[in-house]
């Protein structure tokens, strides 16, 4: 389709996730926690709280519509941008069907149900790409979600529907209140967060001239980060009841958060070092027309894949403790920062600019989330544990750079690469598969 194409479609996606807040009002965040400390409020709070997102939706529409006619969107986009919007408030309800499986210690169940969706759209996404090939159209693929999100909501209804007594849906303005006044600080850590994660699309498509080209460019790199982000994404979801569980019952956390650390770094920060060593042949792979600039972007954004991995613990830590104040603070910080650098960096180096932006801001928040969540919510951090992933990821880099350097086939060479890290990982115990059982057994 090209990089316009998709960057327009890639600006649309950030501005809606902008005010993705209002979906969710942190109510996800709010029911993982407090179901997990209360499971037998799962039956009572569900039905109200589902009437109530459908509220959130049709307020959320409404506003996604009016903020677009502001921006001077045009009237072709705006079908493309209410299909955007309801894939939007679809995922944002799996999103909360799945927080009251984790709630109830359903972690399996969750995990499993957590890719069902992704599954759905490459299969049909491949189909699709395999009959019409360069006729494609980005609405079909956008078309193609809403009914792959439907499907996935229907499926997760009648499995949680098991656990759940019988279920009476009403609205109720008081209760809607209470749960509003209790989580508003979780949406406003949303509403934060999210904005100085996706502005930077927004504000190159409004900015520049040819602004959907350069959009495109930085989704070429954001999209590969995206990608990465879903493994801490779904980390995060486990974490973050098991974290509000023991900080109920006062348990000693350390084990959990260094296995926590590890199991999301070691993977995480080697796949990084495996990219960035292979940077130029990948993004040739991938996009075979591509300019300098993407191989730029490509390499700078995969750097955010380190913050925004400690984001997903640290910040997960803070919240199931409560600490959303702190969180609100830094994520603000993070906001106006990033807002500031793309005024300043947009303009004079394009998408190249924003991705510069995206990284400064990404490690300035996760640096400040660590030390809160070290001073708030006390941890042993291991220097000499450190230091030893540490010479494991130079050890890593290097072969990497010199397997890579080698005259031969470039995949096999690849593979071989591959295969070696994954070897080193688990001879040196930087990968245990009983650590991620000890993780998945806290369910019990």
């Amino acid at each position: 389709m090209g990089a316009e194409t998709y960057g327009f479609y890639f600006s649309l996606m950030g501005f809606s996730f902008i005010f993705n807040m209002l979906l969710d009002m942190g109510i996800t965040n709010f029911t993982n926690r407090n179901i997990s400390q209360h499971p037998h409020l799962a039956t009572k709070h569900f039905s109200k709280i589902a009437s109530l997102r459908l509220v959130l939706g049709v307020v959320y529409g409404l506003v996604l519509l009016l903020a677009g006619f502001a921006l001077g969107y045009e009237h072709q986009h705006f079908e493309l941008l209410l299909f955007i919007g309801i894939n939007q408030f679809l995922l944002s309800f799996i999103l909360y069907l799945r927080s009251n499986l984790a709630g109830l210690q359903l972690y399996t169940t969750d995990s499993v149900l957590s890719v069902f969706d992704r599954l759905l759209m490459i299969i049909a996404t491949i189909f699709l790409f395999a009959k019409f090939g360069e006729s494609f159209r980005i609405q079909w693929y956008v078309w193609l979600q809403s009914a792959v999100y439907f499907v996935t909501v229907l499926v997760i209804f009648v499995v949680l529907r098991k656990h759940l007594n019988k279920l009476k849906f009403r609205f109720d303005t008081l209760f809607f209140l209470m749960i509003l006044k209790k989580s508003w600080p979780y949406a406003l850590l949303a509403l934060l967060m999210t904005a100085y994660n996706r502005t930077d699309s927004v504000m190159l498509e409004r900015m520049l001239d040819y602004g959907s080209h350069y959009a495109g460019i930085y989704a070429r790199g954001f999209r590969i980060l995206e990608a990465l982000s879903m493994v801490p994404f779904l980390f995060a979801g486990l974490l973050l009841p098991m974290f509000a569980r023991m900080l109920a019952t006062k348990v000693d956390m350390n084990e959990l958060i260094s296995l926590a650390a590890k199991l999301l770094f070691v993977p995480i920060i080697t796949f990084l070092i495996l990219l960035t060593v292979w940077n130029h042949e990948l993004v040739l792979a991938l996009f075979p027309k591509a300019q300098i600039d993407t191989f730029v972007v490509f390499k700078l954004l995969l750097f955010g894949i380190v913050p925004i991995s400690s984001n997903y613990i640290f910040g997960t830590l803070l919240t199931a403790a409560g600490k959303l104040k702190y969180l609100n603070y830094t994520a603000l910080v993070g906001f106006v920062l990033n807002i500031v650098l793309n005024l300043i960096l947009i303009p004079k180096y394009q998408a190249i600019g924003a991705a510069y932006a995206a990284i400064i801001t990404q490690y300035l928040t996760a640096i400040a989330q660590f030390f809160l969540a070290q001073k708030l919510v006390k941890f042993n951090v291991s220097i000499t544990t450190n230091l030893r992933y540490f010479a494991y990821f130079v050890f890593i880099a290097i072969v990497l750079f010199l397997l890579k350097n080698q005259v031969g086939n470039t995949i096999s060479i690849f593979v071989v690469s591959i295969f070696v890290i994954v070897s080193t990982a688990f001879l040196l115990k930087m990968i245990n598969l009983k650590d991620l059982l000890f993780i998945l057994k806290q369910k019990d």
